[in-house]
């Protein structure tokens, strides 16, 4: 399920206030249900799935109930949110 997509900037103000811009600002970001893990546990298992896909994924312990996907670029594929 996707729990989150796009957010206006006012939206984001509201969830997470730490980071306005936020890649779902821009729409380049999305959050999955994710609460038994495996979504996660599929992402770390297929990284050269997502190098093709240039997907970029805050790491789990930071999203702990979530997968945070994005094609915003950073630094790593698998990344801390500050």
């Amino acid at each position: 399920w996707v729990t989150s997509g796009f957010r206006t900037k006012l939206d984001q103000q509201r969830i997470n206030p730490m980071f306005p811009n936020s890649a779902h600002t821009t729409g380049e970001a999305c959050d999955l249900l994710d609460r038994d893990g495996k979504i996660y546990d599929f992402l770390i298992n297929n990284v050269d799935m997502m190098i093709k896909l240039d997907f970029y994924v805050e790491m789990k312990s930071f999203t702990p109930n979530y997968v945070h996907i994005q094609i915003r670029p950073t630094s790593k594929r698998f990344f801390q949110p500050w």
